[in-house]
């Protein structure tokens, strides 16, 4: 597992690739093992950008592990509840994906945790929660996937109490 401490996480498109740049990674042209043609120098990819001290990078390495984000807790209506209903994953995984939402009334309070792992065929995972103070989360452990976007929240304001 990797933990990082970021400023910030935001979707965006790898870029093209220029002749340069692939001769970086190919010094001998003539014996690389990839036509120039190939779609792996098109660009267009999903890709996750994380900026980190003010610097922006991308995570990089062998592909794919298992991913997992998390929010930090927070209050969906201020003073008033929140009732979760569902879930709806952005990525291209098909299985393998676990929703979780951590709940409590309270930020001191040990969070009441649901989770939820059915994905419907719609892409909707459906999870009944409540509480005011939450944080939620997505882990996909599969390795057929190659971007995760984010985790669209289906919920609904509650009534003060």
């Amino acid at each position: 597992m990797l933990e990082l401490n970021v400023d910030g996480i935001f979707s965006g498109f790898e870029n093209s690739q220029t002749l340069e740049e692939v001769s970086a990674t190919y010094p001998d042209l003539d014996a690389m093992p990839f036509s120039l043609d190939d779609p792996r120098f098109r660009g267009g990819a999903p890709t996750l950008y994380i900026v980190q001290d003010g610097v922006l990078g991308v995570l990089g390495g062998a592909r794919p592990l298992v991913a997992s984000l998390v929010t930090a807790q927070f209050p969906p209506f201020g003073d008033r509840g929140a009732r979760f209903r569902a879930m709806w994953p952005d990525t291209d995984a098909t299985s393998g994906i676990t929703v979780t939402v951590k709940a409590s009334q309270r930020r001191g309070d040990d969070p009441v945790i649901r989770t939820g792992s059915n994905l419907q065929a719609s892409g909707r995972i459906a999870l009944q929660h409540r509480g005011k103070q939450v944080n939620v989360g997505m882990m996909i452990d599969n390795a057929d996937w190659s971007y995760m976007n984010g985790l669209v929240m289906e919920y609904d304001r509650g009534a003060m109490r």
